[in-house]
Formats: structure tokens, sequence, C-alpha cells
């Protein structure tokens, strides 16, 4: 049976490459496609790099408000002659996850004693890593890091009438997002 072609490898340089350092065929993990998927997605606490499981939402969010400027004369028509981006008004991560019975959300995140949201002392930091699986040969890889996350909002569902796994929603907010790599 022919293996499949690598993706954006047609003279099979990547295969080539790979066979003369001895190493295995990465076919299986490269996905055949050029969307980005979640599946090259780790996220990590940033202050002890354990990798926090069982998350099946991880939505980061930003916004700023744009101010628009007028000028009154007849050429401008009553339309905006600019617009001026201003401060960075929101700065959230919504995560949802499934509670484990030896970790559960806030402990994940170094907090084992918060019953309660102000129960929360100090902030923590959250690293997010994206890696290329096509890029097998090295490279392709970002590291980001979100510090000064608090909880701003912490809750769990419970049902019994579906797969009866106990989710755990919660909304962050952060004080800056950077990029290490």
């Amino acid at each position: 049976m022919a293996k499949p072609p690598f993706i954006n490898d047609p003279v099979g340089s990547i295969q080539r490459e790979l066979n003369r350092r001895g190493l295995p065929s990465p076919t299986p993990f490269i996905p055949n496609t050029r969307t980005r998927t979640s599946h090259a997605l780790t996220i990590r606490d940033g202050a002890t790099g354990q990798l926090i499981g069982a998350i099946y939402t991880f939505a980061p969010k930003q916004a700023r408000t744009l101010e628009e400027e007028y000028e009154i004369n007849r050429d401008t028509r009553g339309l905006p002659v600019d617009i001026v981006p201003q401060n960075l008004t929101t700065r959230t991560l919504q995560i949802a996850r499934y509670d484990l019975f030896t970790k559960i959300m806030e402990d994940v995140f170094g907090h084992k004693e918060m019953v309660i949201l102000t129960d929360q002392k100090r902030p923590f930091r959250i690293r997010e890593t994206w890696r290329d699986p096509a890029a097998i040969l090295g490279g392709g890889r970002r590291i980001y890091e979100y510090t000064g996350c608090w909880f701003q909002d912490l809750g769990r569902t419970l049902s019994a009438t579906d797969d009866r796994i106990v989710k755990v929603d919660a909304t962050l907010m952060f004080r800056d997002r950077q990029r290490f790599i």
C-alpha cells in the first residue's frame, strides 16, 4: 500500500530528510489541511508548566473602542475623516473544562482552598502553545503567555439527564498577553 503524500512536499524532501536522520514517518500526525486546528494547541500553567487538561473550550478575547474623528467642511459630507484607536478595554479568556476528581478548575490554577471568588489572593499565568504539525523538522511553534489572570466568574453545570460529566466554565481577566517564541 502506498504511503499518503506529505502536505506541500510533492518531491518527498521531508521524507528523505527523516530517512537520512533515521526518524519514523510522521504521516499519520500531519493533518491533510491548511486550516489551523486545535490539535496543535496545549494550555499550561504559566508558573509550573503543568499541562491543564480536560479543556474543551479556550476562547481569548480582546477589544478596544474606536473613536471616529470628523471635520466640518463641505468636502467630507458628514463622513469620518479618521478612526482613532483607544485603550484596550476587554482582555478575557473563556475556559470550559471537564472537572476531574484529582484536579478541579481552581486546583489546576493553583488555588486549592478557593471556595468563593474572593478567596483568590494572587493572580496566575497561563501559557498557550501552538505547534505546526507539518513543521516536523523544527520551527513552527508559537508560545503566548497570559499574565495577571484573575477569575471573573466561575460556575459548574451538573445534569442527571446527559453524560453526567461535571463541566466547569470560567471567565478570566488577564493583564497582559505576550509572545514568548
